[in-house]
């Protein structure tokens, strides 16, 4: 059975009539239909690691929410016909948030189904071994309560839940959200996480209290030091590159005033002009040219800029990535942690998700920016 879009071409001209044609495919590829491999309501996913020949259906949230928040972000540049086509999307997709729910029904959400707990979905080993279930996560929530707003006692029970993941009990000064929701996983920070939870935060006007600003001032701390750069995979463990890490930071400032990182517009935008200056994937210029678009529209390499018309679905480009030997690289009981670190972020060991209308949302996003240039 086929469960990706029928209508999608391989190449198509990016042109300013492209915006109506792009909305399309992605809702072509919605799935609308009972099949074995997605819920309806969700856009279809898929984990693979070349190196491995490996290649598998995965039925996760984080392709739908991320995809359903970019077009409702853009959603008042659309004309009225195209808006309507957002707002069935989203409609379809808030149906199936249900099945990432917290397994015990709290207000907060898993990367795969909860009920019953379905990881590595379609599998032949990983899902079997209980080691490899994921606890619930802020990226996910976030972009869940983002795209389908909850009740403001639900948005002040999170807040409150929030707190009980930082590093506090290690660490007693460090007030920076956690990446899981759950007891026994290893702290982790993620700056793409964080910057979809702070997105949350400020677009809910929910009060900064010192975990907030603890984890603004990370956000900070990690462009001074320049370590977005130069460990993008200890910087942001689930995407590990430097235009994601990038266009995640410029979606916050963009939307908000956050006084710790207003002043770094032009270290966020310089950084993405000299990747651009580079040798960039496709996918890359994309997302590096909507961070232009966002933090500097005027200057002359946004300008001069052509987006490659020939390879716009870039098939080396991935939403999101998975390193499961990364949680013990953390853990000091082992002795050989150096060299878990090492092998953590090796291409061996990762699994990553690709995701065609999330790349068409993308392809989309910038389509609409440049149309105000």
């Amino acid at each position: 059975m086929k469960v990706e879009g029928q209508n999608i071409q391989d190449k198509m001209p990016f042109s300013p009539n492209k915006a109506g044609i792009l909305l399309q495919q992605i809702a072509d590829l919605q799935i609308t239909q009972t099949n074995p491999y997605f819920p309806i309501g969700t856009f279809p996913s898929f984990r693979e690691n070349k190196l491995l020949n490996y290649r598998r259906s995965d039925d996760n949230v984080f392709a739908t929410a991320s995809t359903i928040f970019i077009l409702n972000e853009i959603k008042d540049r659309l004309t009225f016909d195209e808006k309507s086509i957002v707002d069935d999307l989203t409609k379809n997709a808030c149906k199936s948030y249900s099945l990432y729910q917290n397994k015990d029904g709290l207000p907060t959400y898993n990367f795969w189904q909860t009920c019953p707990y379905r990881h590595f979905p379609h599998g032949r080993v990983l899902h079997k071994l209980k080691h490899f279930k994921l606890p619930d996560d802020i990226d996910d929530t976030a972009l869940i309560y983002l795209t389908k707003p909850h009740l403001q006692e639900q948005n002040h029970w999170l807040k409150e839940k929030l707190t009980q993941h930082t590093q506090l009990k290690s660490a007693p000064k460090n007030y920076v959200y956690g990446t899981w929701f759950g007891e026994n996983m290893p702290i982790e920070q993620d700056v793409c996480a964080l910057c979809n939870l702070m997105y949350w935060v400020f677009e809910n006007e929910l009060p900064l209290n010192k975990y907030d600003e603890a984890t603004l001032e990370f956000l900070k701390s990690k462009i001074l030091s320049g370590e977005y750069k130069s460990q993008p995979f200890q910087t942001a463990r689930h995407y590990a590159s430097v235009p994601l890490i990038l266009y995640h930071y410029a979606r916050l400032i963009h939307k908000f005033n956050i006084s710790q990182l207003n002043d770094y517009k032009f270290v966020i935008a310089s950084e993405a002009i000299a990747l651009l200056n580079g040798k960039c994937s496709p996918m890359e210029e994309v997302l590096l040219s909507i961070v232009l678009l966002k933090l500097a529209p005027e200057c002359e390499t946004l300008k001069e800029l052509r987006l490659n018309e020939e390879s716009i679905l870039d098939d080396g480009f991935y939403s999101y990535i998975g390193a499961f030997v990364a949680p013990y690289s953390e853990n000091r009981k082992y002795k050989r942690a150096t060299f878990l670190r090492t092998l953590a972020a090796h291409q061996l060991t990762r699994f990553n998700w690709k995701c065609k209308a999330h790349e068409f949302a993308l392809q989309l996003e910038n389509l609409m920016l440049r149309s105000n240039i």
